[in-house]
């Protein structure tokens, strides 16, 4: 066991000292937070990244049961030089977010890490609204 307090699923699996003090969802869920399109930043300066796609809640990670998390799928500002045609492939991730009374947080209590919505990109949104079915009978 280390003497290093985890900040992520990922140190508690390698033998980090898990406080167990997550936190837990509160206030508005994270859809209406930030979704496919919005313009991120984080509070230790990464970004700016446009959100292509989301992931979760995850429950489990590393074999071990937590709190619900959700990812965000990200592509960085400057690799969209144009406006795609289709939804850019992610180029970035950050993983064990949860919203907490209107803020994004991440699951462990004692990492400060916070992603800050700064805008929107509405061809991104676009592009990521599912397409309705159109199907031929004949």
């Amino acid at each position: 066991m280390s003497s290093w307090d985890a900040h992520s699923t990922l140190q508690a699996s390698l033998g980090m000292n898990d406080l167990r003090d997550y936190r837990l969802c509160s206030g508005p869920p994270i859809e209406e937070l930030v979704w496919p399109g919005s313009v991120v930043k984080t509070n230790y300066g990464t970004g700016p990244f446009c959100v292509v796609g989301m992931g979760g809640p995850y429950v489990e990670s590393y074999g071990a049961n937590y709190p619900p998390h959700w990812s965000l799928q990200l592509v960085t500002i400057s690799s969209l030089a144009k406006i795609p045609r289709r939804l850019p492939m992610p180029n970035a991730w950050i993983n064990e977010l949860v919203p907490v009374d209107g803020r994004i947080l991440q699951l462990f209590s004692n990492n400060p890490d916070e992603v800050l919505v700064i805008g929107t990109r509405p061809d991104i949104a676009r592009l990521a609204r599912p397409k309705p079915h159109q199907f031929e009978l004949f």
